[in-house]
């Protein structure tokens, strides 16, 4: 979501889809980025702050991007639709596949 966000602020239009166990970091109750809370400003060398995955694809969305989830996945994990980051839009199966075959996009796994 850091490297998404740097890109829409060099004005490319920049869409992030969750799929699989990624779209837990869609879930705003997801505990998995505690590790994140607790080691913010930890004095590593830069004395960057961290960020849960959660504030970086809010960031995100708050920047312009766009963010989509698996409809599938996030049903099998359990989470409800009211559980993800505000902005995240669910699509199903053949709309991810329209996504992924239009030949306007440009993917990247980063």
């Amino acid at each position: 979501a850091r490297a998404a966000r740097r890109w829409l602020n060099k004005g490319a239009d920049v869409s992030i889809l969750l799929d699989m166990d990624a779209i837990h970091a869609a879930n705003k109750s997801e505990t998995a980025g505690a590790w994140y809370e607790k080691n913010r400003g930890n004095g590593n060398e830069t004395a960057e702050k961290l960020s849960t995955p959660q504030d970086e694809l809010l960031t995100f969305v708050q920047s312009g991007g766009k963010l989509y989830a698996s409809e599938r996945w996030v049903k099998l994990g359990a989470i409800s639709s009211s559980a993800l980051i505000s902005g995240t839009t669910l699509l199903s199966e053949d709309q991810m596949d329209d996504l992924l075959i239009d030949p306007s996009y440009t993917i990247m796994s980063y």
